[in-house]
């Protein structure tokens, strides 16, 4: 099952868009948290501890997780395809969902990071201007490429700041103010990359439901 098979209205709440996905995601974890223990994953309890080693690898996790989706929706991009008008060819080319499922997925994987690490979604600001409200971009596979390299490489700056290793005897603090707004910033070019795709807030929204939906799908029939 993917978004395909997502017939259902998803209704885009009326209040910030973020909160209403940090709150889904939630519930999410809660059964993904026992599926992954029982398949010998560390996953750590809440209140999390950014100075626990194990909670450092954790949401470096899923900041790789993130990265991968990223990759996986890139190299489903044919590189003569135009996405600056990617609405008219939703219900036609299986190509377009492909690639916002997979962003849809690192946008799980960024929220579950942002959990872990006690960033609220009140800290995130995700632009509320709609598309109709600029002109479009004028989209490129480079484009994409330069704005998904941001998002990682500002990941790697947020990581950087774990200084606690597993081959080290010496474990030192973390910056957690330098940490959250590093990852403050990962959410900003996140942000861009959805701009310069030309997607509303309302839109990102309805990727996100659909592939909680599917997710929440895959853990009642043991996928």
């Amino acid at each position: 099952m993917n978004i395909d098979d997502v017939l259902q209205r998803i209704e885009v709440p009326e209040g910030p868009i973020i909160v209403t996905i940090f709150s889904r995601h939630k519930e999410l974890m809660k059964k993904y948290d026992v599926i992954e223990r029982k398949n010998g994953y560390y996953v750590p309890d809440a209140p999390y501890n950014l100075d626990d080693t194990k909670v450092q690898q954790r949401i470096k996790d899923m900041f790789w997780r993130v990265t991968e989706e990223l990759s996986e929706a890139i190299e489903t991009i044919p590189t003569e395809f135009q996405l600056s008008e990617w609405t008219q060819f939703w219900d036609n080319q299986s190509t377009v969902r492909h690639f916002f499922e997979e962003l849809a997925d690192a946008l799980h994987f960024l929220v579950e990071a942002s959990i872990l690490a006690d960033l609220g979604p009140k800290k995130i600001e995700l632009s509320s201007v709609s598309r109709d409200d600029r002109p479009l971009s004028e989209f490129n596979l480079g484009g994409v490429v330069d704005r998904v390299a941001d998002i990682i490489l500002r990941m790697g700056f947020a990581a950087n700041t774990f200084k606690n290793k597993p081959w080290k005897l010496t474990q030192m603090p973390t910056d957690i103010h330098k940490f959250k707004r590093q990852l403050i910033e990962v959410w900003g070019f996140f942000d861009e990359l959805w701009w310069y795709l030309n997607c509303t807030q309302k839109q990102v929204y309805v990727f996100y439901a659909k592939k909680n939906l599917v997710n929440q799908w895959r853990q009642e029939t043991n996928y």
